[in-house]
């Protein structure tokens, strides 16, 4: 350049401050890992390796393509991210199911709004089944986060899933010893417990109303019954009493004829 031949040192300075400016755009641009863990994996698909979505910012479009299944006995899903860079990145999370007779809405434990932490970190999506049919049932995850420097321009991460459900079987198998579904046996336990204890109350409430029903009815029919006693009684006095008044006065009482 004809200036930096005239001044070499303003050559350098413009060199710097390119550099500073390439490192600033560096720091400054988003990146993420997204992976399942090689035990969430093997339970999936038998293998014992790690599966990333996305590494360093790095989108692996071969992972997104494939479609996993999801045997019966699981219905924990366990994913870990991280926004690297020491940046949060902000993100848009989303679930489709192509058969809601089947699974019953997925349930996870983060915000479908929020951000991605700078810490390694894991988020679950649980896929219960509703047992009334026997089918596989379509499930897509979405992602939505910027992985360039503007945050207009968002990158979108499906990752599908194929969740095999059974007739007349609610949820997963035991996925560990003393869990049903991811509930320990004690809670489900106490839970029974508790249930008994209300069924046993009701009972014993509707008994006690029943009681109370028939002793209000024999009280009313004891009463209406009591009037019609107390007439008869009087009759009788009222005519013991005229055939005194007769036989005081002379009067003849005619004898019975046989």
């Amino acid at each position: 350049h004809p200036e930096c031949r005239c001044n070499p040192c303003l050559c350098k300075m413009r060199l710097c401050f390119v550099l500073v400016v390439m490192a600033v755009v560096d720091q400054c641009s988003s990146s993420l890992n997204l992976y399942v863990d090689s035990d969430d994996v093997k339970k999936l698909l038998g293998v014992s390796s790690q599966l990333w979505y996305v590494q360093n910012g790095t989108v692996n479009k071969y992972a997104l393509g494939y479609v996993v299944v999801v045997p019966p006995h699981v219905d924990l899903l366990t994913f870990h991210w991280q926004a690297l860079g020491g940046m949060t990145m902000p993100y848009n999370m989303s679930v489709q199911v192509g058969n809601r007779e089947a699974l019953a809405p997925p349930v996870y434990n983060i915000s479908d709004q929020s951000i991605v932490p700078t810490y390694p970190s894991s988020w679950t999506i649980r896929l219960i089944c509703t047992g009334k049919l026997t089918t596989q049932v379509d499930v897509t995850i979405t992602l939505k986060v910027p992985m360039s420097t503007s945050l207009v321009n968002t990158t979108t991460l499906n990752i599908r899933r194929k969740k095999i459900c059974l007739r007349g079987k609610v949820g997963g198998i035991a996925e560990r010893e003393g869990e049903v579904g991811g509930i320990s046996v004690e809670i489900l336990e106490a839970r029974h417990s508790t249930t008994v204890v209300y069924i046993t109350i009701s009972c014993l409430g509707v008994f006690l109303l029943v009681v109370a029903f028939l002793a209000i009815f024999n009280h009313i029919k004891n009463n209406k019954a009591r009037p019609n006693t107390g007439r008869r009684r009087g009759t009788g006095a009222s005519e013991q009493r005229t055939v005194g008044r007769s036989t005081a006065s002379g009067g003849n009482v005619p004898n019975n004829q046989v």
